[in-house]
């Protein structure tokens, strides 16, 4: 995934291949260049970034099929060593975290009922546990979901024989079912992508799939409206 903070000036990137784990890359301000990636060491190698709170100080990963969390104090200050999340964790998968803006509802996909399978969890506060998650009724084998931040919208990919396509759904209350999703006019990706981070304004994606040009097949893409 590539993850932003709410202001877009700090995005983590999950690398699978080279120098693996997670970067991060910053800039100025929304009209300036990206910074080149740098590792961020107090992640494990093997650890993809899933999510970040808008203020930038908590960041959801995913470690050996786990979820874990690391807070800061501040976006100039390091982040701490991740803990699990011990209230979500099964002997089953679980990743693809999407959180609100609170930072109290907390959506993310498991096999732990024999199926992927998109879930909700909420919490009191900030800094309390997480309830006893729920099944939310979602397209089945939506790959890489992303919740929009009022929680009735979702973004995933649908697998497909010639690949990963982006689609989008939404519903009426956080707790109605989200219908089967359909394109999105303008994201079209010959070879497949799916969204990887939405802005709350929804007016800008960004994507992972191969770039016209790009060097690789999981390439950081940009889409605006």
């Amino acid at each position: 995934r590539a993850i932003l903070t709410g202001d877009e000036l700090e995005m983590y990137i999950t690398r699978i291949s080279g120098t693996t784990g997670i970067f991060r890359s910053r800039r100025a301000s929304t009209a300036a260049a990206w910074s080149s990636p740098v590792k961020v060491d107090v992640f494990p190698s093997n650890a993809g970034a899933e999510a970040i709170t808008p203020d930038g100080l908590t960041l959801y990963l995913q470690v050996a099929d786990d979820l874990l969390v690391a807070t800061r104090a501040s976006t100039a200050a390091e982040f701490s060593t991740p803990s699990a999340l011990v209230n979500l964790n099964t002997t089953s998968v679980e990743l693809w975290v999407s959180i609100d803006p609170t930072n109290t509802t907390l959506h993310f996909v498991s096999d732990r009922d024999g199926a992927m399978k998109l879930y909700r969890t909420e919490r009191d506060q900030p800094s309390g546990p997480f309830g006893a998650p729920i099944i939310v009724d979602a397209p089945l084998g939506a790959f890489s979901p992303v919740v929009t931040a009022d929680g009735l919208g979702l973004y995933y990919g649908e697998p497909t024989p010639s690949g990963v396509f982006p689609r989008y759904t939404s519903r009426p209350s956080i707790t109605s079912a989200f219908p089967p999703g359909a394109e999105i006019p303008g994201l079209t990706f010959p070879q497949g992508a799916w969204t990887a981070w939405i802005s709350p304004d929804q007016c800008r994606a960004y994507m992972i799939g191969p770039a016209p040009g790009g060097p690789g097949d999981n390439d950081v893409n940009l889409a605006t409206r």
